[in-house]
Order: structure tokens, then sequence, then C-alpha cells
């Protein structure tokens, strides 16, 4: 089976591919070793359950989040908690390595936050 990227196919942050590369549905390589094709992302974000800390701190700066990338999130604030039943959560590096808990951008969604908080 393969991981995919979140970055490049997750329906809440990137349901059209990659802001920064324009791919889509890119296959994680789920190592960070760059002289056999990893990915510099993947040992500081996707192996820690997706950069998860980033949602704790925007939830705590009442939904503030400093995102740097393209993809910024739409709202600032703490909103109304919801639920996301992901149709691509079985195929997802973020969800794989959320050790059980939800990955971060439906953390997010379940505390009432942008999805996007969780990027960078």
């Amino acid at each position: 089976m393969t991981i995919f990227c979140p970055a490049s196919m997750c329906p809440l942050v990137a349901p059209t591919g990659s802001p920064w590369t324009g791919e889509k549905n890119a296959p994680c390589p789920e190592h960070s070793n760059l002289d056999h094709g990893g990915c510099p992302w993947f040992t500081i974000a996707c192996s820690t359950g997706g950069i998860r800390h980033q949602v704790d701190e925007a939830f705590k700066a009442g939904g503030r989040a400093m995102v740097l990338g393209p993809n910024q999130p739409r709202r600032h604030e703490i909103g109304e908690p919801r639920t996301y039943d992901c149709a691509r959560a079985g195929d997802c590096s973020w969800q794989k390595h959320a050790k059980g808990e939800l990955c971060p951008p439906r953390y997010a969604l379940s505390l009432g936050l942008d999805p996007r908080v969780c990027l960078f």
C-alpha cells in the first residue's frame, strides 16, 4: 500500500495538490535520507504525527498561527468544533504516524480551528 504526502493530497489542506510544487498524490518515501530519495520534512513533520504541536500552539493563541507558506488559514480565531471523516485517512502519512489519534488537520477541526494552522 502506498502512503502519500499530505501536502500533495490532503482534502483539508491541499485539495488540489501541493501549493509549493504542484504535485498531486505524491508518494511519501517515509524517510528523510535525501541521498536515497527521502523527504527533508519527514523527520520534522510526518514521522512526529504531522506537526500536531502546531495545532496545540494555535489553539493556545486563540486560533492564530504563523504560517509562512502559500496555503494560509482563512480563519484566525476559534470556531465551532467539527469532525471530518476523511476518505484518504488510510493512505495519508500524517494519519499513519498520528499514533491512533487524529491527523493534524482533523485535530485542528475538532478544536474549532482552520485545518491550515498545521502548515508551515
